[in-house]
């Protein structure tokens, strides 16, 4: 088996794309892993895991799943090779993969999982950011010009927020740090 062309495959495909190509959807965000029902069986409650950051899934019922060529040789009846050729096929990708090519797929995956590192560390930064900032209170809210300045602070924190998008690397997760502890800084003097 080509081990290139799976490596190329799970490059491009994540576990939550592979499931709803069969009509099973997860989740792209919350917890990890995230459960839900099994379409290998008949489930009442959720048993299958997905783990978004090992791409696998996993279902404690029936006791079936794995990666995204195992998960689909589950959704074909098949074996992996037919798995590898159907993703192959939809993707438009070769069997013959010349190592320059296998080596740079390598380094993509390797750079996506690192993008996926450092924007999860921005989040993890972001929620403590918040830890210990006093919320709104009812006799808050009542104090117009409090209730400005809670306003002006969460409302800069949301904009803030949506630069986690922009982190890719060392370099852009230290701005966005240091965006979130001038932030802190400011949101403590106003509160």
């Amino acid at each position: 088996m080509n081990d290139g062309l799976i490596a190329e495959i799970k490059a491009r495909l994540t576990i939550e794309e592979a499931l709803s190509h069969f009509g099973v959807g997860a989740p792209s965000r919350g917890r990890d892993p995230v459960m839900i029902r099994c379409p290998w069986h008949q489930d009442r409650s959720p048993s299958l895991a997905v783990y978004r950051r090992q791409g696998r899934a996993w279902c404690y019922g029936c006791r079936q799943g794995g990666d995204i060529m195992d998960v689909t040789a589950l959704f074909l009846r098949a074996d992996i090779r037919e798995a590898v050729n159907y993703w192959a096929e939809r993707l438009g990708l070769s069997r013959d993969m010349p190592p320059s090519r296998r080596r740079e797929l390598e380094e993509e995956r390797r750079r996506k999982l690192e993008e996926r590192k450092y924007r999860a560390a921005a989040q993890r930064a972001s929620r403590a950011a918040e830890a210990g900032l006093p919320r709104p209170r009812p006799e808050d809210l009542e104090d117009p010009e409090r209730r400005a300045r809670m306003h002006a602070v969460w409302a800069k924190k949301r904009r803030l927020d949506r630069g986690i998008d922009w982190v890719y690397d060392r370099e852009t997760y230290r701005c966005f740090a240091s965006g979130l502890a001038a932030w802190k800084n400011w949101a403590l003097e106003t509160l």
